[in-house]
């Protein structure tokens, strides 16, 4: 008697994990797919060119003679970037400081800085 009741112990004990397997196997067949990515925020400009870096990186001005003041911690990017440079500017999800609600993504350097709209120069000033 003691046999047969190990010998179905042990085939039940057999049968639970294919059985359990077979129970996955099903439910992934039917999982809803996966949800799309949330797209990047739109840019506000294309791709612009950088022609004019001041005071070791703090202003940038771009060739639509726009000209934006880089947030303090950012600045150790911004001094590499060069005239030259294409950027792409866009919103922030979150504002940084003082109004630093932009940010600039430089594309030569894989670097971006938060920054904040300063003004619009002459166009003969900024070359």
């Amino acid at each position: 008697m003691k046999t047969a009741v190990w010998g179905a112990l042990l085939a039940i004990a057999a049968a639970a994990p294919a059985a359990a397997l077979h129970a996955q196997a099903d439910t992934t067949e039917h999982q809803a797919p996966p949800r799309a990515v949330q797209p990047a925020p739109p840019n506000l400009v294309g791709a612009v060119r950088i022609i004019g870096v001041a005071d070791g990186g703090t202003f940038i001005t771009l060739e639509d003679s726009t000209e934006w003041e880089v947030y303090l911690p950012d600045r150790t990017s911004s001094v590499t970037w060069r005239p030259g440079d294409a950027v792409i500017l866009r919103l922030r999800n979150i504002v940084v400081g003082d109004h630093y609600d932009f940010e600039l993504f430089d594309g030569r350097t894989d670097s971006r800085a938060a920054v904040k709209f300063r003004g619009l120069r002459e166009r003969a000033a900024a070359q």
